[in-house]
C-alpha cells in the first residue's frame, strides 16, 4: 500500500519538486496551498506524513501544525517542517517539540529524502 504524503506550501514549485521526488518513490501525494487547507486535508485523509511550509497565507505552518497536533486523530502524523525564514529561537524551540525534522530552504533532494526517511522511521519505531 502506498504511503500518503501531504505537501503544504504556498509555492507551487516547491510542491511540484516534492511531488516529483516522492511520487517516483511510490508515495501518493496530496497538496495544500495554505495551513487551513492542510488542517482540513489532514483530518479527512489522514496522511502518513506531512511536509509543511512555515510562511503561508491564511494560516501559517506553525498554526496549522498546532491544530493538527491538537486533534487526536491526526496528532501522531509526523511533520517535516520547511522554512526559508529565520525563525526566532522561542518559536523554533516550540516547533521542534511538534515536528520530527526541521529543514531550511533551499534544500537539496538528498536532504528532503533523508528528512522523510527519519520522520517515517521515528514513527514506526
Amino acid at each position: 500500500m502506498k504511503k500518503k504524503m501531504l505537501v503544504c506550501d504556498d509555492d507551487i514549485f516547491v510542491r511540484l519538486l516534492v511531488k516529483k521526488v516522492f511520487e517516483n518513490r511510490g508515495f501518493e501525494i496530496v497538496e495544500a496551498e495554505n495551513g487551513c487547507e492542510a488542517v482540513e486535508i489532514a483530518a479527512s485523509q489522514k496522511p502518513d506524513l506531512i511536509i509543511m511550509d512555515y510562511a503561508m497565507p491564511e494560516m501559517n505552518g506553525y498554526e496549522a501544525i498546532r491544530e493538527i497536533k491538537e486533534d487526536d486523530s491526526t496528532a501522531a502524523i509526523p511533520v517535516v517542517f520547511l522554512t526559508g525564514l529565520n525563525i526566532d529561537p522561542e518559536t523554533k524551540e516550540k516547533l521542534e517539540k511538534e515536528v520530527v525534522v526541521y529543514l531550511v530552504k533551499p534544500f537539496q533532494k538528498s536532504e528532503i529524502l533523508e528528512a522523510v526517511r527519519l520522520a517515517l522511521e521515528k514513527v514506526s519505531g
